[in-house]
């Protein structure tokens, strides 16, 4: 008995100092950040002409929720950690449609770089990663004053994260092909009314972007 239990004994010491090891940087413990968002799975994606993005199950068409964003839009990323994860979630299960509608909303520096940057990469996105892609670049949105932010390197690896590996994603990035036609979407959709952000619409009935997300669940709820 007393071979046994020291063996636990010693047993117990090394798992303890692994875990010392693992969670200790310089005598500081490090606390892995919580997940972002919804991790899936998603209904269908399809990828419109006019640069909107729909996200529903098969023959799925009510209730419509549409959601205007910025992917450089600080208010935007809380709400698509708190109540945009709940919408992926209630598509996947059938019991809404989801148009999202990314643009640009700033008209300063280095805001708008940024926004057109990552607006730019999140079209050259394959629809069966869209909605992994777009909430990888929520989760990791540079600071407003952040010059630079979202560079096309940080874009392409931020694809790898959301299983988006071929080639021609990198390249599509890269060149920044579909940039020029974030600006004329983005004047078009300010100039329909839209100015606070992010806008969510409910069957064509602006929401409050503050809504809790059990407030909103039983809205749609409601609808279905």
């Amino acid at each position: 008995m007393l071979t046994v239990s020291t063996s636990v004994l010693a047993l117990a010491a090394v798992t303890l100092v692994a875990v010392v090891a693992i969670t200790s940087h310089h005598g500081k413990r490090i606390v892995p950040p919580p997940p972002f968002g919804y991790s899936g799975p998603y209904a269908p994606v399809t990828l419109n002409a006019d640069n909107s993005v729909t996200m529903a199950r098969p023959g799925v068409t009510k209730p419509v929720v549409d959601v205007y964003e910025d992917f450089q839009c600080p208010t935007c990323r809380t709400f698509e950690n708190s109540d945009g994860a709940l919408l992926q979630k209630l598509a996947y299960q059938g019991k809404l449609k989801v148009v999202y509608y990314p643009f640009t909303i700033f008209s300063g520096q280095p805001q708008l770089d940024n926004s057109v940057r990552a607006w730019a990469a999140a079209k050259c996105a394959p629809p069966g990663r869209w909605v992994k892609y777009h909430n990888v670049l929520y989760a990791n949105q540079p600071a407003q004053t952040k010059v630079g932010g979202f560079p096309v390197s940080q874009l392409i690896q931020l694809g790898k994260g959301a299983g988006i590996t071929s080639p021609a994603f990198a390249q599509c990035v890269r060149s920044q092909q579909y940039a020029a036609q974030d600006a004329p979407l983005s004047d078009q959709i300010i100039n329909s009314g839209v100015s606070n952000m992010p806008v969510m619409m409910l069957d064509g009935h602006v929401l409050g972007s503050n809504l809790a997300p059990s407030a909103l669940r039983k809205l749609i709820l409601t609808r279905s």
